[in-house]
């Protein structure tokens, strides 16, 4: 098989933004964004057969995916009491794309991979925060925001494909302890939402082969996290210590088998639930004067869990991400870094992601001035 892909991308953005200063301590702003995507994405393939070249087929895949974006934001700060710093605002979002797929065989139609949709959504949240100092140690921060999303799909004749409509409180809270100057403690809890990227809800297909391929998924639904943590940091060494909780997790090119054309799709599904346990060590060391080295390691141990009508998982996996920096000054203004990650293997959903790993090396040279 012989693939040859177009990918055009153009876009176009208008960014406004206005703020009025009543003091040095309250201040209200107004913010406006608008975004316009536009994607062609053709695809031609041939296929031959190797046991006889007379059986060449010719498919031509095509993809259209227009899409607006219009943000509008309202902000105010101000002081409370003298010591409170408290600031608010509201946050709308319009999205709407149109994505078209088609296929043709030998200029012929195929129905089955064409389809028209539509996508019509719209997040308006509110939130309030506060953040303050108990004395010289304490510091306190609070917030709390509430989301409300409707997403309404449907295809070429009108009928609803995706039709939502739901709130989210998204409550987050912080408390850091300075012991001395040395000794730092914080502790945190945070619920978040991550939500799907247009490129995965848009129903296109990219094949493998004739049985296999690539597609979006426009019932992709957003994932939700609890996410707890505890921080201890001695002069340059930190300590952490996370516990996450998501719910509907997206995982990206999950299996997928069509009964009615024996047909093998991967494409993101959200996946019930996963829990994490994760430890962070981040410290640096200077065996001499010239060079400086900085570690960052994360220990995690995850529990994947999913049922549904094809298969189901109930996976565990502890994984390690190192990563280490080294600069060396050579003198002359000349530098000499080598840095690295090393990551093990890790959950992907169904699959597994293999252990990979990175080295790179750069020189730098300072100067005043260049001359040509």
């Amino acid at each position: 098989m012989n693939l040859n892909e177009d990918n055009y991308w153009k876009s176009f953005q208008i960014d406004s933004y206005i703020s009025y200063k009543f003091s040095d301590e309250k201040k209200i702003s107004f913010d406006f964004n608008y975004l316009k995507y536009l994607n062609d994405q053709p695809i031609n393939y041939k296929i031959t057969n190797s046991e006889n070249s007379l059986l060449e087929r010719n498919l031509l895949s095509k993809k259209n995916s227009p899409f607006n974006i219009k943000a509008l934001m309202l902000d105010y700060e101000d002081k409370i009491l003298k010591k409170i710093n408290f600031s608010s605002g509201l946050k709308l979002i319009k999205s709407d794309f149109i994505n078209e797929n088609s296929l043709f065989e030998e200029s012929q139609i195929v129905d089955f991979f064409t389809s028209t949709s539509k996508l019509d959504e719209s997040v308006s949240a509110i939130y309030a925060q506060f953040d303050t100092n108990f004395g010289n140690n304490i510091t306190f921060k609070s917030g709390i925001r509430f989301e409300n999303t409707q997403t309404l799909v449907t295809n070429q004749i009108g009928d609803a494909l995706v039709d939502r409509n739901y709130g989210n409180f998204f409550p987050s809270i912080y408390l850091g302890y300075k012991l001395n100057d040395n000794n730092n403690l914080n502790l945190s809890f945070s619920k978040r939402i991550n939500r799907p990227a247009f490129t995965d809800l848009a129903p296109f297909v990219i094949f493998f082969d004739l049985d296999s391929g690539i597609q979006g998924n426009t019932s992709l639904q957003p994932s939700f996290t609890d996410n707890y943590q505890i921080d201890y940091r001695f002069k340059s060494i930190s300590i952490s210590a996370q516990y996450a909780y998501e719910k509907d997790v997206m995982g990206k090119f999950q299996p997928k088998f069509l009964e009615e054309n024996g047909f093998l799709i991967l494409r993101p599904e959200n996946l019930d639930s996963q829990k994490t346990l994760s430890a962070i060590i981040n410290f640096p060391i200077y065996p001499v004067n010239w060079w400086n080295i900085r570690f960052f390691t994360t220990y995690s141990y995850s529990n994947l869990v999913h049922q549904s009508e094809q298969y189901s998982l109930d996976r565990v996996n502890s994984s390690v991400i190192f990563n280490i920096n080294n600069d060396i000054t050579l003198g002359k203004d000349y530098t000499l870094q080598i840095f690295g990650s090393y990551r093990s293997r890790q959950l992907f959903g169904a699959y597994d992601l293999l252990p990979a790993g990175m080295l790179n090396l750069t020189l730098q040279k300072k100067t005043d001035n260049f001359i040509y």
